[in-house]
């Protein structure tokens, strides 16, 4: 394959090539070639990583996000680069959201901390953000979780429009769900009466997904709920909801069999979704909590169970019956995460002017050099 590189807006002639050759069998690695043009620099670094590939077997789709950071690197301070946001302080697109976007981009923020704060963060921070791999092309938890945790506030009115080149790139990253759309966030109350003030729902398009829109034609769909710990959730946004029925992952069992468990009441799912805590600079609070609303294609493979499940009505209240539906889906293909219910819990903190722009740089200066290592 042919690749240009470069700024989003360039003329594919401004762009540098390079190739990547595809193996027929997957016994073979794949590798990659500078074109002309490129620098020494960057060829030596995409060798590297060649070489590393045929060593570690690396999916293509893995290395070509690595070859793109190691271009993106060798690449700063070039002319043409800077201007379209691939250096520092070029990272307008993400330093001024939308105030849709921010309340977004704060909730990817807050799944991808609690990811990384988590003993199973090898597993639960998947994908990793590329740009944040260490010099040998392993996952620098370290280096993300300081990144993660040095992101000035999101609010433009209470800091200068500054971010390093790590926290720019990371936040593009976040906000890039490859292939799915970000429509934006609307009151909660517009997806379940149980919702409260303040809670909202960050909706999700995946397009054409032939799969599960032909099984939706011939058998119908459902909505259903699904509810999961915070630090679930930075996989579930970006890979959709999976199986882990019978594996060290399943949590609450599978007495109804092997698959995705989804309910027909909000209310039950919500008593699955455990809250984690938030990062620094978040606006949803000290805590959040997380449900995930989805479309089920009722694919005949589909087990339904009713049954009554009994609640708290919490602060002394009695307890409620609650009638509701198990969905048990054994192939995540025929349901699909339409939009994320988002709970803030607890006061935020009020944002303050970032008057440090010294410190934050220094903080995140690990994860620079970790990048700069390649």
């Amino acid at each position: 394959l042919e690749v240009g590189v470069g700024p989003a807006v360039a003329p594919r002639s401004a762009c540098l090539t390079i190739f990547v050759y595809v193996p027929q069998t997957m016994e073979a690695a794949p590798l990659l070639f500078a074109g002309e043009g490129v620098g020494k620099d960057v060829a030596e670094a995409l060798d590297r990583l060649s070489e590393r590939a045929a060593g570690k077997r690396t999916p293509l789709s893995v290395l070509v996000d690595q070859a793109v950071a190691a271009i993106e690197a060798g690449m700063a301070g070039h002319a043409g680069w800077e201007e379209e946001g691939l250096t520092d302080g070029g990272f307008d697109d993400v330093a001024f959201l939308s105030a849709n976007h921010r309340k977004a981009a704060d909730a990817f923020i807050c799944f991808a901390v609690a990811a990384v704060r988590s003993l199973r963060r090898v597993s639960l921070l998947d994908p990793f953000p590329p740009t944040l791999l260490d010099g040998l092309g392993g996952r620098d938890f370290d280096a993300c979780s300081q990144c993660l945790l040095s992101l000035p506030s999101l609010d433009p009115s209470v800091r200068p429009h500054h971010l390093s080149s790590q926290q720019g790139f990371l936040l593009r990253w976040l906000l890039d769900l490859k292939g799915v759309l970000i429509e934006g966030v609307k009151d909660a109350s517009t997806e379940t009466e149980h919702a409260c003030k303040g809670d909202f729902v960050i909706g999700l398009n995946h397009g054409n997904e032939p799969s599960f829109d032909a099984a939706a034609r011939d058998h119908g769909t459902v909505r259903a709920y699904h509810g999961s710990s915070l630090e679930n959730f930075h996989c579930i946004t970006r890979c959709g909801l999976k199986s882990f029925s019978g594996t060290k992952r399943m949590n609450t069992g599978d007495v109804y069999g092997e698959g995705v468990y989804l309910s027909s009441d909000f209310r039950l799912a919500r008593s699955f979704a455990h809250r984690g805590k938030t990062w620094p600079h978040s606006t949803l609070g000290t805590h959040v909590t997380c449900v995930a609303c989805c479309t089920i294609a009722l694919h005949p493979n589909i087990k339904r169970q009713k049954e009554t499940a009994r609640m708290s009505g919490g602060n002394g209240m009695p307890m409620n019956a609650i009638p509701h539906t198990y969905y048990v889906v054994p192939d995540p293909r025929f349901v699909r995460v339409d939009c994320l219910l988002v709970i803030p819990d607890g006061t935020p903190v009020p944002p303050q002017p970032d008057r440090s722009r010294d410190t934050r740089e220094a903080a995140a200066g690990g994860a620079r050099r970790a990048v700069r290592a390649q």
